[in-house]
């Protein structure tokens, strides 16, 4: 399966800029469930603020899995998810595929 596949649903939500697809929060979150449902590990989750012209990575609004338990990754990406929510960022979602 490809990430589109997977994603295919959330697409609609999606910007794509610089060969990245970036999740508003609601959609982002919905990426990891599917992800969980499927047992695809993540490995991180990048947020990017975005304007009309610019892409820019937000560092304190990503996380990065490899440290995590592996039965905790679902958990801790949709606590980290929720948490920003009603954020205006954007989420690159970093999975094993």
């Amino acid at each position: 399966m490809k990430f589109k596949e997977l994603a295919k649903k959330y697409l609609e939500t999606a910007v794509e800029r610089g060969g990245l697809i970036l999740f508003p929060p609601e959609s982002a979150l919905g990426v990891v469930q599917k992800c969980s449902e499927l047992a695809i590990p993540v490995l991180g989750i990048d947020g990017f603020n975005i304007t009309v012209n610019t892409t820019q990575p937000d560092l304190e609004n990503s996380i990065d899995c490899s440290a995590f338990e592996e039965d905790t990754t679902y958990v801790k990406t949709i606590e980290f998810l929720n948490s920003r929510i009603d954020s205006n960022l954007y989420f690159e979602i970093i999975c094993d595929m």
